[in-house]
């Protein structure tokens, strides 16, 4: 559907991601491929996001070590982009959860 639009793409880009047998994440560009990664960052910040995420990210990080990494990822984007927005929701998926957490920097 997305690739048919090629020549006036969808304006959106999507992280998907959750747990079969192992942590999977992909993201859909806006030409409609689909891309598996270990981290996206998508977004107006996404450069700056996915700085910080490539200089800091390691192979089976624990969970608090990630929502650190990622909140860091975030708010250094907030800083340097307005279109990024102020706060952050947070999804995490593991093998045995799937919490949703927000947080605001009015």
């Amino acid at each position: 559907m997305m690739y048919n639009r090629k020549m006036m793409p969808y304006l959106t880009q999507i992280a998907i991601g959750g747990f079969s047998e192992k942590p999977e994440l992909y993201s859909l560009d806006p030409l409609g491929s689909v891309l598996p990664d270990d981290y996206v960052a998508l977004g107006t910040g996404a450069e700056i996001a996915i700085g910080v995420l490539e200089l800091n990210y390691k192979k089976n990080m624990e969970k608090n070590e990630a929502k650190q990494l990622i909140q860091r990822s975030l708010k250094a984007a907030m800083q340097r982009d307005t279109g990024s927005g102020d706060g952050i929701d947070l999804t995490i998926i593991t093998k045995d959860e799937y919490t949703e957490e927000t947080e605001s920097f009015e």
